[in-house]
């Protein structure tokens, strides 16, 4: 898990520059694992690279939704975060979840609720000034 363990610290960061590219990194890191896992079950019977199964097998959607929920990804990510960017980022880790994940937390829906409401009371809206 060293890669993930990168993501989990830059994500982590007071700064925001490492956090976006983490943020970046890690969405292209469950692109991966999604076009992996869907291209290694479509060939179940056919032979394949052994670096794309070996990733495939190591990395499982399940792992990865275990860990961005156990290592508090997406609270980390936005706390004390009105910044717009950081919020468009989260966005495709949190459709992640939603789609892949049998229930999507209760804990990780209430505090994603209470960062809209902040975001929308601090007049964040998306909108360019």
């Amino acid at each position: 898990n060293l890669e993930l363990e990168i993501y989990r610290k830059y994500i982590f960061s007071q700064y925001f520059e490492k956090k976006l590219k983490a943020l970046n990194d890690l969405k292209d890191f469950i692109e991966r694992v999604k076009s992996s896992s869907a291209a290694n079950f479509q060939k179940a019977n056919r032979s394949s690279s052994y670096n794309e199964f070996n990733f495939t097998r190591y990395y499982t959607i399940d792992l990865v939704i275990n860990w961005l929920l156990d290592n508090k990804v997406l609270e980390n990510a936005l706390k004390n975060s009105t910044q717009i960017d950081i919020i468009k980022r989260c966005q495709d880790i949190i459709k992640f979840i939603a789609s892949e994940s049998q229930t999507f937390p209760a804990n990780l829906l209430i505090f994603l609720c209470g960062i809209m409401v902040v975001h929308v009371v601090s007049g964040n809206s998306g909108r360019k000034m």
